[in-house]
């Protein structure tokens, strides 16, 4: 299949390089996804073979995004991988033998609580991840603990999430993990990765494969993980590397690309680049301030409102202006959303509320699995966390008698609650479903969703309708429909322990709620109307006690979050914030300039008051 005519003479230039390692420095709205797609496409149509090629991204949200572009573009073969690194690594790993379980966060802090006894605890376990991440030297009692850490999940049959990259890092090298027959490796979101990912992609290219990765160094978010924009500096110098720079936006209307671009101009040792703006709109950054987090928020709802067309969802007329789905509202952290929540319910307005965290930190997902296991595998591990979830009257004080009479009779749980369930409805319930599950043929999609409706789950956590957590849940299962339960599991289990906060951005269709997600949160998408809230000193740059700012990542971020915005971009700040607690003075941020003329600064309207006559 020929290449879209429709590239631009610099994206052509990228997707179809022939010889040496390249950089493709793609700033916001420069078409980095096309550019990726085409690339792999131009692959296949000269002479690669599927598994001569591999595609990392660095959330699987983007890596199904390419693999749905892929697709549309009628590309039938895909290559090799296209996933994660971490995925990649795991991949590696079992087709090499090691097929370990991959401990979530909880399970790897109630390990390190073995080796580990202070308070500060999680501290420790995220320094001592931070450092691995970054190749960085242990001190000497985080290095005691970690080989206790490192020991007690080997010998439980675990690995953590860095051991996906350390283990096939060291397997490459010393031969036991071979990848000649791999000829290109692509990387999207170069910036972000950390230096053991770099080292990762380093070995998967040690065969003679040819590293094609893209990049913007002003969009590097991720120094809690190690991350730097310098990775692109070494890259170029490391691989003996050439530069394509992607240079057209046709995302943002030149105004909002001007006010983000002011904001990260100051950094040093940047990448050069100039884009060109394709947008036509011209409308100015408006920028609002506020009395308080309060005004703030009823300010934004008003606004949305405004440009729906109406004065609520569900009496606005079918032809309103906007849709829900067209405006976001990004916060710097989340401790800014709640006020904005409240201002949104209030006016009538959906909305979802995106939290960065991991899947498996969200009960109903923890709970669910749980579910699915004990049916499956009959493992008493899971009944022990699922009997009284919902309520069936067994409380910590029952179960504890309950697992002492079991053990003494030396039978299971299980046995033991049959017999109990004689006498307990709601017992009796739980054993009839559980047995009547059991002995159903069903895939693993089939068995979540009886699993949710059968046990009340549905009801007890998600009464107004299923959020993103168990939607993502829902969406894996369904994916492991093909394979026996029991390896489904498996699947889903690995793809939830793979996954970032940053995926779980696809449970309510576009069209249906406004978003509220963090700065982090958005990269990777965009909204016709974005606004950034609580943008004050203290917040944009972040400056938490006992800790200095990153001030050049802090300019990056805004950038990203105002880079979001496809046709309107508006700015609000508070003059007074409640924020932990304590009423603060806030002023505006430092990274804005109230002289540019990009910004139209609000004007609140005063309503003029008309004196009443008797007739």
């Amino acid at each position: 299949m020929p290449l879209k005519a429709t590239l631009t003479p610099s994206q052509s230039r990228a997707a179809t390089h022939k010889e040496g390692n390249l950089l493709v420095l793609a700033g916001p709205g420069t078409g980095k996804t096309l550019v990726v797609t085409h690339r792999l496409m131009y692959l296949m149509n000269n002479g690669y073979k599927p598994e001569e090629t591999v595609a990392i991204t660095f959330t699987q949200r983007a890596a199904q995004e390419m693999l749905q572009r892929l697709r549309q573009l009628g590309l039938k073969e895909t290559p090799l991988f296209i996933g994660t690194i971490h995925s990649l690594g795991r991949t590696l790993l079992r087709q090499a033998g090691i097929t370990h379980a991959v401990a979530d966060r909880q399970y790897c802090l109630d390990v390190l609580r073995e080796c580990y006894r202070g308070d500060n605890y999680r501290e420790v376990y995220d320094e001592m991840i931070m450092k691995r991440s970054a190749l960085a030297e242990m001190g000497e009692e985080i290095q005691e603990i970690y080989h206790c850490y490192e020991r007690l999940l080997r010998e439980r049959g675990y690995l953590d999430f860095e051991h996906l990259l350390e283990i096939p890092i060291h397997m490459i090298r010393a031969g036991q993990i071979v990848l000649s027959e791999i000829r290109e490796v692509v990387v999207d979101e170069f910036q972000d990765v950390s230096p053991l990912e770099y080292e990762f992609i380093k070995a998967i290219c040690s065969g003679g494969a040819r590293a094609f990765v893209v990049g913007d160094d002003d969009q590097s978010i991720y120094s809690f993980r190690g991350s730097a924009p310098k990775v692109l500096r070494r890259f170029l110098e490391e691989f003996q590397a050439e530069l394509v720079v992607l240079e057209e936006n046709f995302r943002n209307p030149s105004p909002v690309y001007s006010i983000a671009s002011a904001v990260v101009d100051g950094i040093p040792d940047r990448l050069p680049k100039r884009l060109k703006i394709r947008n036509p709109l011209k409308k100015k950054v408006l920028l609002v301030r506020q009395p308080d987090e309060s005004t703030e928020a009823a300010f934004i709802a008003s606004e949305i409102k405004k440009r729906l067309g109406g004065t609520g969802y569900h009496d606005l007329s079918n032809n309103r202006h906007r849709c829900l789905g067209d405006f976001g509202i990004l916060v710097r952290i989340h401790a800014l959303a709640g006020p904005i929540e409240d201002a949104l319910r209030r006016a009538g307005i959906p909305f979802r509320s995106v939290k960065m965290r991991s899947p498996l930190e969200y009960e109903p997902v923890i709970k669910a699995l749980h579910y699915l296991n004990f049916i499956i595998t009959g493992e008493e591990t899971s009944l022990v966390e699922i009997i009284n979830t919902p309520a069936r009257g067994i409380g910590e004080a029952s179960l504890r008698r309950f697992l002492q009479e079991a053990s003494a009779r030396d039978i299971s749980l299980y046995t033991l609650l049959k017999e109990k369930a004689r006498q307990q409805q709601s017992l009796r319930q739980f054993i009839e479903t559980t047995e009547q599950l059991r002995s159903s043929v069903m895939d693993i999609h089939t068995l979540l969703s009886e699993v949710l409706r059968c046990y009340g789950l549905l009801d007890h956590y998600c009464p107004e309708g299923v959020d993103e957590p168990l939607q993502y849940l829902i969406t894996l299962a369904r994916a492991c429909r093909s394979l026996p339960p029991e390896i489904g599991l498996l699947q889903v289990k690995d793809e939830l322990s793979l996954s970032r906060g940053d995926d779980l951005t696809a449970g309510l269709p576009e069209s249906e709620s406004v978003t509220i997600m963090s700065m982090h949160s958005a990269k990777g998408l965009q909204f016709p109307v974005v606004f950034i809230a609580g943008l004050e000193d203290g917040i944009i740059p972040l400056r938490l006690e006992g800790k200095e700012a990153d001030e050049e990542e802090e300019r990056r971020l805004l950038y990203v979050a105002m880079t979001r915005a496809e046709e309107e971009l508006v700015l609000t700040y508070a003059d007074h914030r409640l924020l932990y607690g304590k009423r603060r003075h806030q002023s505006l941020c430092p990274f804005i300039n109230l002289e540019d003329q990009n910004i139209e600064v609000y004007q609140q309207r005063k309503r003029r008051q008309v004196q009443g006559r008797l007739f």
